[in-house]
């Protein structure tokens, strides 16, 4: 070995460069195979094409999606399934509050004050209108807008949750979009435009309760479901953009946050009309037990006119006779309890008296 010696290999630096020069020789001859097909020319506005897909459903959609978008499409032969950015977002929730039919708004022509349990009902001769003049490229350049920011959110109802996709007819339908314009004209902080859309659906879907199911009680070209839930997503975005920045750094756990109190907040609900109905059911059923033994005892002290019935058609003859027995009775008796209750309250305070009169004594 040399005294020069660097430790560099020759021969494995020679046989390098030869495979490198000899790479360059047959590049020319695999170029041709890998010449790209030259990009499809779509019109401005319209998506590339995918295959399989409904043209009227897709056309609102741009040549070029935001990352959102994309996140949120799904449905139809449309959504690609080799792409993870076509799976449907679920971060977009919200629940939709119960129905209160006592805060039902009215408005002239459609929704008519009739007082009872239900005060509000729909006027049933509605004056409906054809309008035409109006631009198209402004229809689609509306739908695809509403369909970019909204495509994708849930809406939990007490029948289960609604996911606004591309199907939705505010998106693929111009009456629709037009209705969906129209409440959206009431838009205030208080959420008069998606009060106003949820009795439009409620009022023409009385069943719209546990039972609702939209496979069954909907119909193809009812579009009541769709502009509210639609109404309600963008109202409820708007009220959580304005209240949390997005350049807040927690603004995604507060949002979470809020949403998860909400869906408490809608638990207790629930739980607090349970309780109610059980109170209600508690006391007729202790109204009921209190009469029975009532009876027994004003027979026991030969009080009760006419005696124990001998069948369950004359108890009722008896309740009759003896109503102002009955009456009285419970009267006396709870006169009695509250008189025993003062009495017992009395002879405590007298006992903390005499107690406190026995430590200064002493």
């Amino acid at each position: 070995m040399s005294e020069f010696d660097i430790g560099l290999d020759i021969e494995a630096e020679l046989a390098g460069i030869r495979g490198q020069n000899k790479e360059k020789s047959e590049k020319p001859e695999v170029q041709p195979k890998q010449v790209k097909p030259a990009p499809e020319v779509r019109p401005e506005g319209l998506p590339p094409k995918h295959g399989g897909g409904d043209g009227q459903v897709n056309s609102g959609h741009g040549s070029e999606l935001e990352p959102e978008a994309l996140t949120h499409s799904h449905g139809g032969e449309d959504a690609s399934s080799s792409s993870p950015s076509a799976v449907p977002s679920t971060e977009k929730r919200g629940a939709a509050p119960p129905i209160d039919w006592k805060r039902f708004k009215t408005l002239s022509g459609i929704f008519e004050h009739v007082g009872g349990d239900r005060p509000v009902r729909l006027n049933p001769n509605i004056k409906r209108l054809q309008v035409s003049g109006i631009p198209d490229p402004l229809i689609a350049a509306t739908q695809k807008r509403l369909k970019e920011n909204h495509t994708g959110a849930v809406v939990s109802f007490p029948w289960g949750e609604y996911e606004i996709t591309e199907r939705n007819r505010v998106f693929t339908t111009k009456s629709s979009l037009l209705r969906y314009l129209l409440f959206d004209s009431f838009r205030d902080a208080a959420g008069t435009h998606v009060q106003y859309a949820k009795q439009w659906l409620v009022l023409q879907h009385p069943v719209f309760d546990e039972g609702f199911n939209p496979e069954t009680h909907l119909g193809a070209k009812n579009d009541e479901l769709d502009i509210y839930a639609l109404l309600f997503v963008a109202h409820t975005s708007e009220e959580y953009e304005s209240n949390e920045p997005s350049s807040s750094p927690g603004s995604e756990q507060d949002y979470q946050t809020a949403e998860r109190l909400g869906m408490v907040n809608m638990g207790i609900g629930r739980v607090l009309d349970k309780l109610d109905e059980q109170e209600k059911l508690f006391r007729a059923y202790a109204e009921r037990s209190t009469i029975m033994q009532t009876v027994v005892l004003l027979d026991r002290m030969g009080l009760l006119n006419g005696g124990l019935p001998r069948d369950v058609g004359e108890f009722v003859r008896v309740l009759e006779e003896n109503r102002d027995t009955l009456i009285k009775t419970d009267q006396t008796i709870s006169t009695h309890i509250q008189t025993e209750k003062e009495r017992q309250k009395m002879f405590a305070r007298q006992e903390r008296l005499r107690k406190m009169q026995q430590r200064d004594t002493r």
